[in-house]
């Protein structure tokens, strides 16, 4: 494998990516797009590990800065903006390699988010990978509390041996659950159409295949499965062209070694896949 450093423009600003070449690349591609205050490497160096591993399955694999992270120019935008950071990527993914005819977009997090609400802009896209999306309101935050956090700490012998042993203040908890009780059902009364909406627009727009991978111990992810219960979004998620993989004991970021390497293979496997459509 080969690892090459490129710049490219992006509306007047740099920016810096990696791109892992294979000795003999498939037509598939892949581009990581990060989440959150990430920049190429990833927590844990999650994406330089995962670029590597999806490199030697034969896949060009680029990562890249956005503006205004890492060592790229320009001012810092929220993810439901980064359309022109990604164009600009898929355009110099594209033009290093006459050979790829399939570009797949793998994004965590807010990542993935981003990563859904382009895909309908480009022709070029021809997949998504998509690893806890952000989908947040407070109405699925304080659900997804209501529906999954307390229900596990009742399961939990180490809350009860807390609980009775007075190290845990009752009222105190009582009070936190009947206050996200009623934000779940106040705030959805509340909130007009916004990014999870476009999210869903978006979803529905298109007939991309869709890798969707989701951990057991994240609140994000419990959010989202929670928004896909939703009417607009059952027919998609039950879609398929939308596989859903699920690793019950990972956590937001899979930093545990064994969910980064189901990560890597789950990803691989549906990248190859993809290729044989």
């Amino acid at each position: 494998m080969n690892r090459v450093a490129t710049r490219f423009e992006c509306a007047g600003d740099t920016l810096v990516g990696i791109v892992d070449y294979p000795a003999v690349a498939d037509a598939v591609a892949m581009i990581v797009i990060t989440g959150g205050p990430q920049y190429r490497i990833g927590s844990h160096r999650q994406f330089v590990e995962l670029a590597r591993q999806v490199a030697a399955a034969g896949h060009t694999v680029m990562r890249f800065d956005q503006r205004g992270a890492g060592d790229s120019d320009g001012q810092t935008r929220s993810f439901d903006q980064l359309d022109d950071d990604v164009r600009a990527a898929v355009d110099e993914l594209a033009s290093a390699n006459d050979s790829i005819d399939n570009i797949v977009l793998w994004g965590l997090c807010d990542g993935a988010s981003a990563a859904l609400l382009y895909a309908p802009t480009d022709n070029r896209i021809g997949g998504l990978v998509l690893l806890n999306p952000w989908v947040r309101r407070e109405s699925t935050e304080a659900q997804a509390r209501v529906s999954n956090y307390y229900p596990a700490k009742l399961a939990d012998m180490d809350f009860w041996k807390r609980l009775l042993s007075g190290r845990i203040n009752i009222w105190r908890s009582g009070r936190s659950f009947v206050s996200n009780l009623l934000r779940s059902r106040r705030a959805q009364s509340q909130e007009s159409r916004d990014f999870v909406d476009r999210m869903r627009a978006a979803a529905t727009a298109s007939e991309l295949p869709v890798l969707v991978i989701l951990s057991g111990q994240d609140l994000t992810a419990q959010e989202f499965i929670q928004v896909c219960e939703q009417p607009q979004w059952r027919d998609w998620i039950h879609s398929e062209r939308v596989t859903v993989e699920h690793l019950p004991d990972a956590n937001h970021t899979f930093s545990r070694p064994a969910d980064k390497q189901a990560v890597a293979r789950l990803t691989t496997d549906w990248l190859g896949q993809l290729r044989r459509r």
